[in-house]
């Protein structure tokens, strides 16, 4: 099973930020871009922000740029079902996409409950106790894991197209009849409690943990998907909280199954009705509603002190809109951070290649569901260049003004490419599908966002660059060894 957090991303994720978008990344709950691990709209402070979502997000439909057909079929209990037919043969990539995250952890004390259940997800069930399911899957050569983010918990698996129809009554009897005793949620807890102490041992986590911390004040998206130290030490004694967790969003309404690869539309809804149609929800009382983050009106900075030696950290960030995928200028805003991010690109060349200041440079806009960041993380040489180095960045953000829309039209061609490649194997694909799905509730939405990000008007730079790199929307945050700073 994989997990998520902040500073890295799931690794079996919807692929490369600059071609479907992605998380940050941990390995128990995401956080930008991650292997494993891991934000209702938040209102702009700035005219201009609130403009750019709705103003400049026309395009002329076109050709459709995903070369396969997308089915979808609604069955009766709401469960919505995905079929995707690729030149892949004998191999299909499922994903089921439910739709909660730590996002949706609104409830006082249960913060981490998203990732949390998605361990106890593979606890086994009355006919299949814990261990079958996994000696069931070996057995018809499948291979499965699972994450969670802010905005999502996927279980993903690799299987032979043959061994479909089993698979899949494996995989929906946990849905349908999850056995969870107390016991077991002990156990569990104790291993999600592992996570957390490692993760609080990364100098690259924390700072992005506080990152974020620091940039949401009221969000959810405020709290890391492994969650805060007090409700992980007291998920030992959350049977009853897990209950009401699963009864709560582990409903077919909230699910989207994805089937890649060797497989007929046709057949994939036959077999999705077979196993999961008579899925039903359990009663649940919903939860608090996720509080609407007040605007930010002024810079914010917080500096990390780190007990122990490690390369010191710069993390600047600015809101963004939420992810869609018809956005024309958040496909440019896509673009500027493949450009900034670039080993080619002006950070890398003025803070590695030629000021020598720095070892790396990130730069990830977050595609979240809710108002998320764009965040550029640099790691520094000394802490004396801490100043200095953010200064260069603000240097750089302002010479985009003047950006060659030629310039951009190179970074597109690379990010075209990169998404080509990316269409050819099936769980990539299937990651992709999804990822956009949640943001844009539609089948169509990878499609949508590919053909954004290829026709969206390379001259408009500019105009987004002003909107979104305002003084009034920056959070900064720093960290070095304590004596260092």
């Amino acid at each position: 099973m994989t997990d998520t957090h902040p500073s890295q991303e799931p690794c079996d994720k919807p692929g490369l930020a600059a071609t479907f978008g992605s998380p940050a990344g941990r390995t128990y709950a995401p956080r930008g871009h991650a292997p494993s691990v891991h934000r209702p709209v938040i209102s702009m402070s700035r005219a201009a922000l609130v403009a750019l979502c709705l103003g400049a997000s026309t395009m002329v439909q076109a050709a459709d740029p995903l070369p396969y057909e997308v089915h979808e079929r609604t069955l009766e209990n709401g469960m919505r079902v995905v079929a995707v037919q690729t030149p892949s043969p004998g191999v299909v990539a499922y994903r089921t996409w439910m739709s909660v995250g730590s996002r949706d952890e609104t409830s006082k004390g249960q913060t981490g409950f998203a990732h949390f259940f998605e361990h106890l997800m593979f606890h086994g069930t009355e006919t299949r106790p814990r261990g079958t399911r996994e000696q069931a899957l070996v057995q018809i050569g499948a291979e499965d894991n699972a994450w969670t983010w802010f905005d999502e918990t996927v279980y993903n698996t690799l299987l032979p197209s043959a061994e479909l129809d089993p698979f899949l009554a494996i995989e929906a009897d946990r849905f349908k009849a999850l056995a969870l005793t107390a016991d077991g949620v002990q156990r569990e807890a104790g291993a999600v409690y592992g996570e957390f102490r490692k993760g609080q041992s990364d100098p690259g986590e924390r700072l992005t943990d506080t990152l974020y911390a620091t940039a949401f004040t009221t969000h959810t998206y405020t709290h890391s998907t492994i969650g805060y130290e007090a409700d992980v030490a007291a998920m030992p004694s959350g049977f009853d909280a897990a209950q009401q967790f699963f009864a709560a969003h582990y409903r077919p309404e909230n699910a989207v199954l994805l089937l890649v690869g060797d497989v007929e539309a046709d057949a994939a809804f036959t077999l999705a009705q077979t196993h999961f149609g008579d899925w039903e929800g359990a009663e649940a009382e919903e939860g608090p509603p996720i509080e609407q983050e007040p605007p930010q009106e002024e810079t914010r900075r917080v500096h990390v002190p780190w007990s122990g030696p490690t390369t010191p950290r710069l993390a600047m960030a600015w809101k963004v809109p939420a992810h869609e995928p018809a956005s024309a200028d958040l496909a440019l805003l896509e673009l500027i951070a493949s450009h900034l991010g670039a080993t080619s690109g002006p950070l890398h060349a003025r803070l590695v290649r030629e000021e020598g200041l720095a070892l790396r440079v990130r730069v990830h806009r977050d595609d979240f569901v809710d108002t998320g960041l764009f965040r550029i993380e640099v790691t520094v040489h000394e802490a004396t260049d801490l100043d200095a180095v953010e200064a260069i960045v603000l240097e750089e953000l302002e010479a985009l003004s003047a950006l060659p829309a030629a310039t951009l039209e190179e970074v597109r061609k690379h990010v075209v490419y990169s998404q080509r490649l990316t269409l050819e194997h099936p769980a990539k694909l299937a990651n992709a599908l999804g990822w956009q799905m949640r943001r844009g509730d539609d089948a169509q939405s990878l499609s949508t966002w590919m053909h954004t990000l290829q026709t969206t008007d390379a001259s408009r730079a500019a105009a987004v660059v002003e909107a979104i790199f305002s003084p009034e929307t920056l959070t900064v945050v720093t960290l070095a060894t304590e004596e260092a700073k």
